[in-house]
């Protein structure tokens, strides 16, 4: 009999705590999918001919020091070729796409423009490294120069060396039997 007493107890107290609260529907929070968004593959800012004559004069003025140095304006010499003579030894070249976009901006210099126009040259190339990505600060611009073994002097005069930063290739090439030196920037 206690038997029957223990187990009608235990079933009672299971009723209570179980079947006497009322029935409250549960909050139901909804149900939030995390998608992930595909990254967008990150495109590589283009920039126009008249925007890149722009931003290549500002900078060139901002570092050409006490030179009297003054630029004109670039000129369609070949279709999608655009040039601007600094001097009688160096001139800066773009290259543009079908859409108008800057391709590729070229410095090239004959050799002797490094013992004569030395300050000039490296006005412009330092001109032509900001004017293609603003956000290369002057530390940069000296590692760049560095891995390209662009020196100022006799050095920098029979090699090619190329280096790859934001997205942007540099290249250097300088043929010392020819006497001509060029600094190459490709928008990739």
């Amino acid at each position: 009999m206690k038997k029957l007493f223990y187990i009608g107890a235990m079933s009672a107290l299971l009723l209570a705590a179980c079947g006497e609260e009322e029935a409250k529907p549960k909050e139901e929070k909804p149900v939030v999918a995390q998608v992930k968004e595909k990254e967008e593959k990150k495109e590589p800012a283009t920039i126009t001919i008249e925007q890149y004559e722009s931003k290549f004069i500002e900078a060139f003025n901002n570092v050409k020091g006490d030179s009297n140095t003054t630029l004109g304006k670039m000129e369609e010499i070949d279709h999608g070729r655009y040039s601007l003579i600094l001097n009688s030894d160096i001139m800066l070249f773009a290259d543009v796409n079908k859409k108008g976009e800057v391709t590729a901006v070229n410095l090239a210099a004959m050799s002797s423009a490094v013992d004569n126009y030395n300050n000039l040259l490296k006005s412009a190339f330092q001109a032509m490294i900001t004017s293609v990505d603003e956000s290369i600060t002057d530390t940069q611009k000296s590692v760049i120069f560095d891995k390209l073994g662009i020196t100022g002097d006799e050095k920098m005069l029979d090699h090619t060396d190329t280096y790859k930063y934001n997205d942007i290739t540099f290249v250097y090439r300088a043929k010392n039997d020819e006497g001509t030196l060029t600094f190459q920037a490709n928008l990739d």
